[in-house]
């Protein structure tokens, strides 16, 4: 699980498949050190600080990589996807979730225009700090649509299998089979 934070998608799939071995791997040491607490029974997952675009792991070894709002943060999200399809073996598989850029004008307008608002005020609200989730719409202006997401996965060496959008095309799912 790429970018996992606290590591709720790595056990997600350590539940879901009990005998796959899941590592997550974030950049932020505070993230870590919350999932490694968390992984406190045997069998559980393992957690290690690194960097998406520059994975610590030999090409064609990883079987399956989840990533949950993750590309949209990575500062160059066709590079982290390079990454991904370098260390997927062929034939492995690749699900992401993640806010992606409205491709409407006006829908775009409204959503993010909503999100910097609720954002903010969530992040106030939780944290007594707006940045917290505020960050979130600039985030998405400056992303692609969850059509420019599938074109950066076929160029990255992907087949794209799957894709689910919610909030007329503001999230998606894909699932995508490494070439």
């Amino acid at each position: 699980d790429v970018a996992c934070g606290t590591g709720d998608l790595a056990f997600r799939a350590n539940a879901a498949v009990p005998h796959a071995r899941v590592t997550g791997v974030d950049a932020s040491p505070g993230m870590i050190a919350l999932a490694r607490a968390r992984a406190v029974t045997p069998g559980a997952p393992t957690f290690t600080l690194g960097d998406m675009a520059h994975l610590d792991l030999p090409a064609a070894s990883v079987d399956a990589i989840t990533a949950g709002y993750a590309f949209r943060n990575a500062p160059d999200h066709r590079v982290a996807l390079r990454e991904a399809a370098r260390v997927l073996r062929p034939g492995g598989v690749i699900v992401t979730l993640d806010f992606y850029r409205p491709e409407s004008d006006a829908w775009r307008a409204l959503l993010l225009g909503y999100l910097r608002i609720a954002g903010s005020a969530t992040g106030w609200w939780w944290h007594r700090e707006p940045v917290a989730y505020g960050y979130i719409a600039p985030s998405i202006e400056a992303f692609v649509s969850w059509r420019g997401f599938d074109a950066d996965l076929a160029a990255a060496g992907f087949d794209v299998r799957y894709v689910r959008t919610w909030l007329l095309g503001g999230i998606a799912m894909h699932a995508a089979v490494r070439r």
